[in-house]
């Protein structure tokens, strides 16, 4: 889904709603990761979550619209099925969100070498910012208790129960690690 385009107008009228997701993501974040609010890693994770998520509109966008100018379209019009073709932009989209989170956990890893237990606070703080960032990329003029802010708050709580494991498998120092990677 690609935002529309916006004014300032539409920005402010839109406070409501981005205030309302940063809220449910700060609230996620301390029912699972309370601790992180003392470490100064977990602060540094939430700038690289911002950032990650700008990497979104140059890596996964343009992916996803490759997948489907070049193997869905012409496959739907050969009379393939779109449930089973549906799915590859959406695979492509998980595997690029995935891997930015990864990237924004491991640079969190790589620029302050936090301990083993901080950094997978660290992975939740990256993957909230990330998951902040989208919710206000993708919000749409609408009434604020709407089902859009239902399912925007279950996605950040996804990308912040993915960010811990992230957080988990970067910080493992045995095979497990590449098991909880691609799980």
């Amino acid at each position: 889904q690609i935002a529309p385009k916006r004014t300032a107008v539409s920005y402010i009228a839109l406070a409501a709603q981005y205030l309302a997701y940063g809220i449910a993501a700060a609230l996620v974040l301390f029912l699972t990761a309370a601790r992180g609010y003392r470490s100064p890693d977990s602060y540094v994770g939430l700038l690289f979550g911002a950032i990650v998520f700008g990497l979104v509109l140059i890596t996964q966008i343009p992916l996803q619209k490759y997948v489907v100018m070049k193997l869905v379209i012409p496959a739907l019009r050969q009379g393939d099925s779109l449930y089973v073709l549906g799915a590859l932009p959406a695979l492509v989209g998980g595997l690029a969100q995935e891997g930015l989170k990864l990237l924004g956990v491991f640079s969190v890893q790589f620029h302050r070498q936090p301990s083993p237990r901080r950094l997978l606070l660290a992975g939740a703080f990256v993957a909230a910012a990330f998951g902040i960032a989208e919710a206000c990329y993708l919000a749409e003029p609408t009434t604020l208790f709407s089902w859009q802010l239902f399912e925007r708050t279950a996605r950040s709580s996804f990308h912040i129960a993915s960010g811990l494991l992230l957080g988990i498998a970067l910080q493992s120092e045995n095979q497990r690690r590449y098991l909880l990677i691609v799980s």
